[in-house]
């Protein structure tokens, strides 16, 4: 108890079904546990270490439109209670589950805007709420504290900072300068220039 441990996905028992399962192993090393008999990736534990949220489908997620039964799709299992449950009823893609609190899972969803944005689902009265508002550019991949009030995400080539406790909560651009001498932080080396050179001759 208290120990803390890593989660992965991976083939380890030679199924049939190719498809890979959750584990999870102490950082101290040690031999993996799978988390349950579902097949699944990603897996991510609640903060109360009650039950773990991962995914089940291998579409490319760049494939917004997709609505067959390879879609990505977020499930929960209940350790005490060894059960599943799906967390929406959506028909595309759900993925990237990141725990907001132990009650609710932030998301990526190409639910609204065909695009994928960041959703909050309540796991107590599954109701789901768009977070973000982004059009035609993904959400490629997100982050959050464990209670899910503060939000890092990245799309195209830019981070962005969403705070869920401020009165307006929209994605604010994360502004990342270098020091204006950075530039000069570097050094010719007139050996090597002539080596390239010679190389280049050869060709």
């Amino acid at each position: 108890e208290g120990e803390t441990m890593v989660q992965f996905s991976a083939y380890l028992e030679g199924d049939l079904h190719r498809s890979p399962r959750p584990y999870e192993v102490s950082i101290r090393g040690g031999e993996p546990r799978r988390l349950h008999d579902a097949f699944g990736s990603r897996g991510v534990r609640s903060p109360d270490g009650r039950r773990s949220a991962f995914e089940r489908g291998g579409v490319r997620p760049q494939r917004r439109h997709y609505r067959g039964a390879d879609r990505r799709d977020i499930w929960v299992h209940d350790d005490s209670l060894d059960t599943f449950r799906k967390v929406s009823p959506w028909d595309g893609n759900d993925m990237s589950a990141r725990w907001s609190g132990n009650e609710a899972l932030l998301f990526l969803s190409d639910r609204k805007n065909d695009t994928h944005n960041i959703h909050r689902a309540d796991l107590g009265d599954g109701s789901t709420v768009a977070l973000t508002d982004f059009d035609e550019i993904d959400v490629a991949s997100f982050d959050a504290t464990a209670d899910g009030k503060r939000i890092v995400l990245h799309r195209w080539d830019s981070l962005y900072g969403l705070d869920l406790s401020d009165p307006d909560p929209v994605p604010r651009p994360i502004l990342l300068n270098a020091p204006e001498d950075a530039a000069d932080d570097t050094e010719r080396s007139e050996e090597h220039t002539s080596e390239l050179q010679s190389h280049s001759d050869l060709v």
